[in-house]
């Protein structure tokens, strides 16, 4: 696919929406509206697995964060038009094993282990090209999936490499489960050094449902997001009658929850980030005029 179909004032366009604020589906409007990535990454002239990256990875850690709006004009600004990104996503996954911060070869530490993964990721580096069956893509995936049993970070690792084991020209979706499957990595991560288990999933849901009968009853139906005054007027009464009922239903367990909940937010955010700025940097790999051209998928692969 061509990027933005070739057309500098498609892309001059979307960049002054974003100097606008105006909503777009990598800088959606905060009323609950779903945006819909997949009718706008037709429209614009993007690849489909590209702009569910961009999307699942856009989110900051507020809602007031202006962080998808900027990073949705970094990623755009760093496009040129007509260039060839059907590969990016792949590559992508190339960086988290090899070059991220913290890439996902240096938590596995079995040598055959991590043979087998670094083959599965050498299937990335040839579907940037186009270069890889189906069949293969199957064949892999069952072979790592064997790696992700025993439910220590070594296999989650390797559940990473699994859910990534996909063709991103015809299962653009998969993209966005090779995200979930990091950021619940790195949230199982926290838990465990919290030492929050099963058990207190359990025990905290009961809480939960004691307390949610209740809520209903002194707070009230939820209004219409679009009835912004309402909407906000709802959450303050919410959180208030929420902390007060907690404290009538004493125990260590919410402060607990509260904790793995921001931890496991804020490394999932710095997981976010790490994971934008490479995007960015790639796709500007990929469109950069430095002898090659541009839009052919071997000058993408080759500045990785």
């Amino acid at each position: 696919m061509s990027a933005f179909r070739g057309d500098p004032a498609i892309k001059a366009e979307l960049i002054a929406m974003l100097d606008r604020d105006a909503p777009t589906p990598l800088n959606p409007p905060h009323d609950g509206r779903a945006p819909d990535l997949v009718a706008w990454a037709e429209e614009v002239g993007l690849p489909l697995a590209l702009v569910l990256l961009a999307g699942r990875l856009r989110f900051g850690s507020f809602r007031d964060d202006k962080t998808p709006g900027r990073f949705a004009r970094e990623l755009l600004s760093a496009i040129v038009p007509g260039a060839d990104l059907a590969g990016a996503p792949h590559l992508w996954m190339v960086w988290a094993w090899d070059a991220a911060p913290e890439p996902l070869r240096s938590l596995m530490t079995s040598p055959a282990n991590i043979d087998l993964a670094a083959q599965a990721v050498g299937l990335h580096r040839r579907a940037a090209n186009g270069e890889v069956t189906g069949g293969e893509w199957r064949a892999m995936r069952a072979r790592v999936n064997v790696l992700a049993g025993n439910g220590d970070e070594p296999a989650r690792a390797a559940a990473v490499v699994a859910a990534s084991l996909w063709d991103y020209r015809t299962t653009p979706g998969a993209v966005a489960d090779l995200v979930q499957a990091w950021e619940s990595m790195r949230t199982e991560r926290v838990r465990v050094a919290e030492a929050w288990g099963v058990a207190e999933d359990a025990r905290y849901e009961e809480m939960l449902a004691e307390i949610r009968p209740l809520l209903r009853e002194r707070v009230g139906p939820r209004p219409d997001r679009k009835d912004a005054d309402a909407f906000s007027a709802y959450v303050t009464r919410f959180h208030a009658v929420f902390t007060a009922l907690k404290g009538e239903f004493d125990s260590p367990l919410w402060d607990r929850n509260t904790t793995v909940h921001q931890k496991s937010g804020r490394a999932c955010e710095i997981l976010r980030e790490q994971g934008r700025t490479a995007l960015i940097s790639l796709v500007a790999a990929g469109t950069a005029s430095q002898g090659r051209d541009p839009a052919h998928p071997e000058g993408l692969a080759s500045n990785v």
